[in-house]
């Protein structure tokens, strides 16, 4: 879970503050608490704090608040924290303009705030965040809900995660029912194989389990043929789980990637590929996101619906006409585009005179009302038969 400045205004012991400026980043990550209460309060802070001040230490109240956001807007710190009463009687409106340009929240708080016992709660939170992010699995909860924080990546380092690197990400899932007893003995069979074969220690084993979905990263030694030296270790990994627990498994493979902000889209991408051998009902399989080519877009359209529609809008009329008349126009358009409109090819292809061909063809742009000598016009029908495939795939 990351702590935000929303998540700990939920507190009960903060029912009495109030953002008064900034509230557009309420999202913004807290990494610790700071009481800076003395002069020139901007030398003592930190990335990722929650700044309190009562302004006993001020000077110049507003100048120095100005003069504290602005470094607080260069170190991403989280939120002021301000105590209302003593020393700052009201905050100026120049210091709530710039927090508001620069979404830093700031949060006013009662004299009678027992600025501890505030404190004290946020730190608690932290330090259960950190006992969550000690284990793979958690940090890598924290991946892949979550928002890339950059304070994450002391933890991946600590993991072995190396930035300069090179990372797939793998999606694992066997094709076999699995009982949940049994889960546990084959997840460590899996670490254990994939120790051995990609030379990980078992402690730097980023992975987690997602139901039945088995996600893991990779480090890549960038060669040449690294596809093919992964091919081959991932077949002999399936090929001894198989030989052991008389189970198959297919595997969805991401793009290369080596930032660490890129590896929750990369699991993304790794679990696209899986589902997309699922689609086609391949079993004791290994499919790379690279090779979807457009279909990996097909995936990311929320509203099929919206495919439906552009295969009706382009090619509707002419999958009614053979319905109708029982007839195969759609599949020698087919055969036509895929042979890029070479009329003979495609008469040789489908055993009829290049005539008949002809025919056909100008028969189709009659119903579709269209011109295939158009490139636009071909594209747009090749991505439907694109789209058709993959609606008939499930």
């Amino acid at each position: 879970m990351n702590i935000t400045v929303n998540k700990i205004l939920e507190l009960n012991e903060w029912a009495d503050a109030k953002v008064v400026a900034g509230q557009k980043g309420g999202n913004r990550s807290v990494t610790w608490c700071n009481v800076v209460d003395m002069e020139k309060p901007w030398k003592w802070i930190n990335p990722g704090e929650l700044i309190f001040l009562s302004g006993i230490g001020l000077t110049d109240k507003e100048g120095d608040l100005c003069h504290l956001l602005t470094k607080m807007h260069v170190l991403k710190a989280g939120a002021l924290v301000v105590q209302i009463g003593y020393y700052i009687k009201e905050i100026p409106p120049r210091v709530l303009l710039m927090a508001s340009e620069y979404e830093i929240p700031v949060i006013s708080i009662p004299v009678e705030s027992k600025i501890p016992a505030l404190t004290y709660q946020i730190c608690q939170m932290l330090f259960q965040k950190e006992e969550q992010l000690d284990t793979p699995q958690g940090l890598m909860k924290e991946l892949m809900y979550l928002k890339y924080d950059e304070t994450l990546d002391s933890k991946l380092k600590f993991y072995g995660y190396n930035p300069q690197g090179y990372y797939v990400a793998l999606a694992l899932e066997s094709d076999q029912k699995v009982k949940a007893v049994e889960l546990p003995e084959l997840n460590a069979a899996i670490l254990k194989l994939f120790s051995e074969y990609f030379e990980i220690k078992p402690h730097n084993f980023l992975y987690l389990q997602e139901d039945s979905v088995f996600l893991v990263l990779i480090p890549l030694h960038m060669v040449p043929d690294y596809k093919t030296k992964l091919i081959h270790a991932l077949r002999q990994i399936m090929k001894k789980l198989q030989n052991q627990y008389n189970i198959t498994f297919c595997v969805g493979v991401s793009d290369v990637f080596g930032k660490p902000a890129f590896i929750k889209n990369s699991c993304n991408k790794a679990k696209e590929s899986l589902n997309m051998l699922h689609a086609c009902k391949k079993t004791n399989d290994i499919r790379f996101f690279e090779d979807m080519g457009v279909y990996s877009l097909f995936f990311r359209v929320n509203q099929k619906e919206e495919l439906d529609n552009i295969l009706e809008l382009t090619l509707g009329r002419l999958l009614k006409h053979d319905e109708e008349h029982q007839t195969d126009l759609v599949h020698i358009l087919d055969t036509y585009l895929s042979e890029d409109c070479n009329i003979l090819r495609t008469s040789e292809l489908l055993f009829a005179h290049r005539n008949t061909i002809k025919y056909k063809i100008a028969k189709i742009q009659e119903i579709l009302l269209c011109d295939l000598k158009d490139v636009n016009t071909c594209f747009n029908i090749r991505l439907a038969y694109k789209i058709k495939r993959f609606l008939e795939i499930d």
